[in-house]
């Protein structure tokens, strides 16, 4: 896809939208259950950015064993997935479970994938391999793209993923009442922002570059994330299946035994 070089002009209107889209909000943080102290780590970004050159951010550890990056969604933070790695951990893995920059006890005010995938590129630099990365919701999105970008992994694990993120920035603009033109003005800024049009992350055309195995978890009456987009991305996944749940929407998924089982299965398959 190829996007004009024409200079942009950025209306207030165009910059209230981008704040909307670009900032969470922070829920109280929550104490992580591990005596282990978080590693103190940074993601690059853009000097466009007003937290500055770089974001510092943490990044809890648990267990031991393999490695396996475990990765929260939007205005989510590690420990809402605590049931999930302490699974993970008694079952012989090393997890590792950044709060992304802008959530949880991480700096930042802002948070797009690009940055979040930098934020996951850092972790990996302090190992060599992920037996598995695993993402919910945002986080899902953010494995994918970083597998995209030579994050190093054996297998991945997507629990209801949004899959275009464009589409996502275009119903931001249209809720803050944007034109079709300021739209456009909108995610070229974003792309000079953080150096990707929103366009160019779409699971279904990375997945079909993607060698990794693919478990992709999803509740069917899921409202956050339409199990819809699921289906779309398994069918471009060369080597993946879709795992469909009843009754457990969008967070519930993440306490449910069924989908800790079949996790943990996946991963002690592929170990």
């Amino acid at each position: 896809m190829q996007h004009t070089s024409t200079p942009l002009t950025i209306t207030p209107a165009i910059e209230q939208a981008i704040g909307y889209f670009l900032t969470p909000h922070r829920p109280a943080k929550k104490t992580w259950s591990s005596s282990l102290p978080p590693l103190e780590l940074q993601a690059k970004a853009s000097i466009e950015w007003p937290d500055g050159e770089s974001i510092p951010f943490v990044c809890h550890r648990l267990g031991c064993g393999p490695d396996v990056l475990l990765v929260h969604g939007w205005e989510s933070q590690a420990t809402d997935l605590w049931h999930l790695a302490d699974a993970i951990a008694k079952a012989g893995f090393s997890v590792w479970c950044p709060d992304l920059p802008a959530h949880g006890h991480s700096s930042g005010s802002m948070l797009s994938i690009p940055l979040a995938t930098q934020a996951l590129h850092s972790i990996a630099h302090k190992i060599d391999h992920f037996h598995a990365v695993i993402g919910h919701s945002l986080g899902g999105a953010v494995v994918v793209n970083a597998l995209a970008t030579g994050l190093p992994a054996t297998q991945v694990i997507v629990i209801a993923a949004p899959t275009h993120y464009g589409a996502y920035a275009r119903q931001v603009a249209h809720a803050c009442s944007l034109s079709d033109s300021d739209t456009t003005q909108m995610l070229d800024r974003l792309e000079e922002m953080t150096g990707t049009h929103p366009d160019r992350i779409a699971i279904p055309e990375q997945a079909a570059t993607l060698n990794q195995r693919c478990l992709w978890l999803h509740a069917n009456d899921d409202d956050v994330v339409p199990v819809e987009e699921g289906i779309q991305a398994v069918n471009a996944w060369k080597h993946a299946e879709l795992h469909r749940f009843d009754n457990l929407g969008h967070f519930h998924i993440l306490q449910d035994a069924t989908v800790c089982h079949q996790l943990l299965q996946a991963l002690a398959r592929h170990s």
